[in-house]
């Protein structure tokens, strides 16, 4: 008799019958009972909560990365501004220096006139000792004083001029009251710091 087949009627007593091979064989009707399943492992709702987890870790790790990117985004930024304001400071350093070299610059030349007013007039020095006194070396005796600088400050701004000492007697000489203009025909004043 198969273990898995009982017989449905429990008052009935069936005959058994046992061949020589040791077979066991009833006669009564017989119902095959299923068989016990072995207890079934959800792999879907498994597998569902294995890829959650491994979706929340991947996302946590993708926050944590985003928190550090914002981090250093901001630490950047400071250091950028930083440098900046360095650079900033660097150039208003420079353009500190770039003036006061400028004001010892014009101090050396002893009078308020700017370089470009400096460098007109030392050329044009040079051409009227050369043109008019036929002195190329620009020689004006031991203690020098061969020009003038004059200055006439008025209510539109200063005006200059650097006068010839040689011209200016000569002028005086020959036109008297009107030697500014005698001096202006001799060549010999160079108005350097005009008004508008």
């Amino acid at each position: 008799m198969d273990l898995n087949k009982i017989s449905l009627f429990d008052d009935f007593k069936p005959k058994l019958r046992i061949d020589i091979d040791g077979t066991v064989e009833a006669d009564c009707p017989e119902v095959e009972l299923p068989k016990p399943k072995p207890p079934q492992f959800d792999w879907i709702h498994r597998a569902a909560e294995k890829d959650i987890r491994e979706m929340q870790e991947a996302l946590d790790v993708i926050g944590n990365h985003l928190e550090h990117m914002r981090w250093r985004a901001a630490q950047d930024s400071k250091a950028l501004e930083e440098l900046r304001q360095e650079k900033w400071r660097d150039e208003e350093l420079q353009d500190m220096k770039r003036q006061r070299d400028e004001a010892v610059q014009d101090k050396y030349r002893g009078f308020p006139i700017t370089k470009e007013e400096s460098d007109k007039i030392h050329k044009w020095r040079q051409d009227h000792d050369t043109n008019v006194h036929l002195n190329p070396q620009g020689y004006h005796g031991a203690s020098g004083g061969g020009y003038e600088y004059v200055f006439y400050p008025t209510g539109l701004g200063t005006a200059g001029d650097c006068i010839c000492s040689a011209c200016k007697s000569r002028a005086i000489r020959e036109a008297g009251a009107l030697w500014y203009d005698k001096l202006k025909e001799l060549g010999g004043v160079f108005e350097f710091q005009e008004l508008g």
